[in-house]
């Protein structure tokens, strides 16, 4: 679940919960957690229409992490003790200046770039990305075990345009470090699968687009609208191929 920030609450005290987390939040009173090692216990307000965190710890964690305007705070809630992660937010650049996109999906990212938080991992997700149960700590596992991948992951929850519409895009914030040409092929692989190629093209605004061969690569593996994936690149050495997108699916493994 996240929190972006905003100039909201009594003197910063109290925060609005987003829609896509409230039901989360109406089940509990208060909520303990942890940060950078450091424990914090928040007040749960929930009224008709919105609920709130807030209380003195609140404003506390907000102070020590310099959390303001333009943040979001992401908790994890699946182990025993819930964790909160500090991110910031940039928006795509367009014409050379940077603009805020109220899109909710390719159009803006979200970046943890870990203030001083030692456990957070750094990753690009679409705003409005919230991780369900289990999937940071999927996220987490497969970033530990597999390595050797070129900038930062990219996190989305898979969308109706992307699965029947067969259109899937990568952000410029995770395009640029791989230095590719404005179009060619690709390897496309789920997890340690086989690889399959897939051609791309650049659009004008940096995002790497896949052609159709992307929809033949969602039916073969199963994936479905609302699914969690994680997106990484890293140097392959097969024929007319040399970058593969490695793609893993954030699911609890089966009983």
């Amino acid at each position: 679940d996240f929190w972006r920030g905003k100039r909201r609450g009594r003197r910063y005290r109290q925060q609005n919960i987003p829609c896509t987390a409230r039901n989360r939040f109406n089940q509990m009173s208060g909520l303990n957690f942890k940060a950078d090692g450091r424990r914090y216990v928040v007040d749960v307000y929930r009224g008709h229409k919105t609920t709130l965190i807030g209380g003195d710890d609140w404003a506390k964690f907000k102070h020590d992490f310099d959390v303001g305007q333009g943040n979001v705070v992401v908790f994890d809630m699946t182990g025993r003790t819930a964790k909160a992660y500090v991110a910031g937010v940039e928006a795509e650049e367009q014409g050379g200046a940077a603009e805020e996109v109220v899109a909710v999906d390719e159009e803006e990212e979200v970046v943890n770039d870990d203030h001083g938080l030692e456990d957070a991992l750094a990753f690009v997700n679409t705003r409005g990305f919230v991780f369900e149960d289990g999937e940071y700590a999927m996220m987490e596992l497969i970033l530990t075990i597999q390595h050797l991948y070129i900038g930062p992951p990219f996190v989305h929850r898979l969308t109706p345009t992307i699965i029947a519409g067969k259109l899937m895009k990568i952000p410029k914030k995770v395009a640029q470090p791989l230095n590719l040409d404005t179009e060619g092929v690709l390897g496309l692989c789920m997890g340690v699968g086989d690889v399959m190629q897939v051609a791309y093209h650049t659009d004008r605004d940096g995002r790497i687009v896949f052609n159709q061969a992307w929809g033949v690569f969602v039916a073969q593996n199963h994936l479905q609208v609302n699914d969690a994936v994680v997106f990484n690149f890293r140097e392959i050495n097969e024929e007319h191929i040399n970058l593969v997108c490695v793609v893993n699916a954030l699911r609890p493994a089966e009983p």
